[in-house]
């Protein structure tokens, strides 16, 4: 991923442009909607200077994967009827539905 936009990054400042990032992403495979991508851009544009910092893009992606998975898991759990227990590891709190059988 950070090679992808490394090699993109052609002034060598660490950012890259909004279309250069959502490029990047197309590169990689990921077709996302223009809106979401500049969504995701602007995410990662904490100064609002239209570049993004790529580097920051792994934490982001792992935060985002984290939201949906505990949102998800959220949901399969309502749907149970079984509690949703929070168990932490070292790095991150990681969501998991216990049902009594």
């Amino acid at each position: 991923l950070n090679a992808t936009f490394k090699a993109a990054d052609l002034r060598k400042t660490g950012t890259v442009s909004y279309p250069t990032f959502v490029q990047g992403l197309n590169s990689l495979g990921v077709a996302l909607p223009a809106k979401e991508a500049v969504e995701i851009a602007k995410q990662l544009d904490p100064n609002g200077t239209g570049e993004v910092n790529y580097s920051a893009l792994p934490a982001h992606l792992n935060e985002a994967y984290s939201k949906r998975l505990k949102l998800e898991n959220e949901e399969t759990a309502r749907r149970l009827g079984a509690p949703v227990v929070s168990l932490r590891g070292s790095d991150c709190a990681v969501r998991r539905v216990l049902t009594v059988l």
